[in-house]
C-alpha cells in the first residue's frame, strides 16, 4: 500500500505522461516508481526521466494511421470538451480499457458506456446489469485528451483518478438541450421577503448559468440548495459551507456572488 508522497508522485507521473500522449497501466508505473530511490512529488529526478524516455519509447510510436482518423479524434475531444463547459450531460459508448486508483485499484477492458454529469461524477456501466463497473463521486478534474491517437479521459479526485481510453469509440452523444428546471410551488411557510429572496436566488442563478455557458440550472444550486438558502440566509462562507451541495468547489465559484444576493437583500428588508 503505497503512502500519500508515494501516491501523488504516481499521479503525477501518470499526468505527465498523460500530457505527451503516453498511455502507461498505473501498475505499471508503480512498480517501477517503488525501484526509485529518490522520487519526489514536486520534480523529475534524473531516475525518472529515464524512466519517462523508456515509456515513450516502448509506447510512443502508436500515434494515428491517416489524417481523416486525426481529424475525428481532434474533433471528436473537441466536442466532449464543448459539452463539458456547457454543464451538459456526456455520454460514450465502445470499446475501452479502464484504469482506477483510489478505494482500490481496478483495471479492465471491455465494451462499456461511460457518464459524465454536469457536477463531473463519472459512471462506467457495462453492457449488462443495473451495478456501475466503476465510478468517481464529484471529480476535482475531467481531462479529455489525445492518448496515443485514441481518445482518453481522465478524472481526478483528492486521492483518487480514474482513466478511461477508448480503444475505439462507438459513438459520443452531448445532451445540450437543458433539463427543464422543475417547477415548485412556493412553500406556504415563506414569508412575503423570503419568496421575494426566492425569486432574487432563482434570478442569480440564471444569471451565474449564462455568465458560465451552462445550461443545466441545477448545476449552479439545485431547488433543494435554493429552498435551504431562503431558510439559513447565511452571512458567510463558513455558515454557506454548512449547506449540502457547497463544497469547495461550487462556493469557490458562486460563494461570493450568492453571499452578496442575500446580504443585499437582508439590508433592503429590514425596516
Amino acid at each position: 500500500m503505497m503512502d500519500d508522497t508515494q501516491f501523488k508522485v504516481l499521479l503525477n507521473m501518470k499526468d505527465i505522461l498523460m500530457r505527451m500522449g503516453i498511455n502507461v497501466p498505473m501498475e505499471e508505473i508503480e512498480a517501477d516508481l517503488q525501484k526509485i530511490a529518490d522520487c519526489d512529488e514536486h520534480g523529475i529526478s534524473p531516475a525518472m526521466y529515464e524512466l519517462i524516455t523508456r515509456y515513450l519509447e516502448k509506447y510512443g510510436s502508436d500515434r494515428y494511421e491517416n489524417q481523416d482518423e486525426r481529424k475525428d479524434i481532434i474533433g471528436t475531444l473537441s466536442a466532449i470538451r464543448s459539452c463539458m463547459m456547457a454543464g451538459c450531460f456526456c455520454l460514450g459508448e465502445g470499446l475501452a480499457s479502464i484504469e482506477y486508483t483510489g478505494r482500490a485499484t481496478k483495471a479492465r477492458k471491455g465494451e462499456y458506456i461511460i457518464l459524465v454529469k454536469p457536477d463531473n461524477s463519472v459512471i462506467v456501466h457495462g453492457p449488462s446489469g443495473i451495478a456501475p463497473i466503476c465510478y468517481m463521486n464529484r471529480a476535482a478534474e475531467i481531462k479529455p485528451y489525445d492518448c496515443q491517437g485514441k481518445i482518453g479521459l481522465m478524472a481526478t479526485g483528492k486521492n483518487e483518478r480514474l482513466s478511461i481510453v477508448f480503444e475505439k469509440m462507438i459513438s459520443f452523444q452531448g445532451l445540450f438541450t437543458p433539463l427543464p428546471e422543475k417547477r415548485e410551488p412556493v412553500s406556504p411557510d415563506l414569508t412575503e421577503e423570503e419568496q421575494q429572496l426566492e425569486e432574487s436566488l432563482k434570478t442569480l442563478r440564471k444569471t451565474l448559468a449564462s455568465e458560465n455557458g451552462i445550461k443545466y440550472l441545477p448545476a449552479i444550486y439545485d431547488n433543494r440548495m435554493l429552498s435551504e438558502l431562503v431558510r439559513r440566509k447565511p452571512a458567510s462562507i463558513e455558515e454557506l459551507g454548512q449547506i449540502k451541495g457547497f463544497g469547495e468547489k461550487r462556493m469557490e465559484k458562486y460563494g461570493t456572488r450568492v453571499l452578496d444576493a442575500i446580504a443585499g437583500f437582508t439590508t433592503c428588508a429590514c425596516p
